[in-house]
């Protein structure tokens, strides 16, 4: 049986997204910087195997109050993304905080794909502070799958791979 299908990620800015793409395709297909806003468009990284083909999209981090022109077009790249994706992960990590009536949660409880939490940076963070996370989001949303990782070191990306191919569609 062959599996394929879009992996989008999406997430705020500096959460680690294009990093996980990296780590997850193997290679440098995305810019890494501390900056804000370096991926100004979906950026593509594709992962084949014998039986699967991943294709991920890297956007660029949502931006809660858009104050250019360019931002409200970064975040209609992100808002793109809701609509053809067939697993969407969602890219948090360990530093920060969201209000359960912020929009864009509203949003995420609105996916009809897969929805993957991935929490980044727990390498930063105490276990019990990652407990403390998970458990605040399992209150937000209904999460198919949750993974604690830090992309950075790939720590636990092979988990997340591997949830990935467990949703991946048949075709």
């Amino acid at each position: 049986m062959h599996k394929s299908g879009f992996i989008n990620i999406i997430g705020q800015p500096n959460v680690g997204k294009s990093t996980l793409m990296n780590a997850l395709v193997g290679e440098r297909m995305s810019i890494i910087t501390n900056k804000p806003q370096t991926t100004r468009h979906r950026i593509l990284g594709l992962l084949s195997g014998d039986d699967f083909q991943m294709v991920f999209s890297d956007t660029p981090g949502l931006i809660r109050d858009p104050s250019y022109k360019m931002q409200k077009t970064m975040n209609t790249f992100v808002h793109s993304t809701f609509e053809d994706a067939d697993i969407m992960v969602f890219v948090t990590d360990m530093l920060e905080d969201y209000d359960a009536d912020d929009p864009f949660i509203t949003k995420l409880k609105k996916v009809e794909a897969p929805l993957f939490l991935v929490i980044n940076k727990v390498d930063l963070s105490s276990p019990e502070a990652v407990v403390e996370k998970i458990k605040w989001w399992k209150e937000q949303v209904d999460f198919k799958e949750i993974v604690t990782i830090s992309a950075l070191f790939k720590q636990n990306t092979d988990t997340l791979f591997r949830l990935l191919m467990k949703y991946l569609p048949e075709g």
